[in-house]
């Protein structure tokens, strides 16, 4: 299997197929996280520059297909997470997935208000343990843990 940035999007090659991925890439401002031993992906992206939003989808791959695709932002905005964006208008949260986690089995996510807002918490940031396996928020882990949650890989 193969992944590979296009002007257009990302392209997925697995034994004989090539599908691109509906994913809005700049190529200086996204990135790819592959477990090797995993059937899972993750593309992180922008969608507007130095300044825009931050996302990630996570994709699931079976038998060499794209079999399903989550969008993190909007994962994680219909469940509690424990920050909220302080702004004097409408801002949406970045997220990133930093890292893989527990042998492959979880993913670190970042959810970030944005630095460049009307924001009072401008900058204020998060992180999260996702498993993969059952779709559960796991914990919140605290930037003095990171390290360490990170090193469980």
């Amino acid at each position: 299997m193969a992944i590979k940035g296009l002007s257009d999007g990302v392209a997925f090659y697995s034994g004989g197929i090539n599908k691109i991925l509906n994913v809005p890439i700049t190529p200086a401002l996204s990135e790819v996280l592959w477990w090797p031993k995993s059937e899972w992906f993750v593309v992180n992206y922008s969608d507007g520059g130095l300044v825009g939003a931050w996302n990630s989808y996570l994709y699931f791959v079976k038998n060499n297909k794209v079999k399903n695709r989550i969008d993190i932002s909007h994962f994680l905005s219909e469940r509690y997470i424990n920050l909220k964006a302080n702004c004097d208008e409408v801002e949406e949260l970045n997220y990133g997935v930093v890292s893989w986690t527990n042998g492959g089995g979880a993913i670190i996510i970042s959810a970030e208000v944005p630095p460049h807002s009307s924001c009072k918490n401008m900058g204020e940031t998060i992180f999260i343990s996702l498993n993969i396996n059952s779709m559960k928020l796991k914990e919140e882990i605290k930037k003095s843990q990171l390290t360490k949650a990170q090193k469980n890989t």
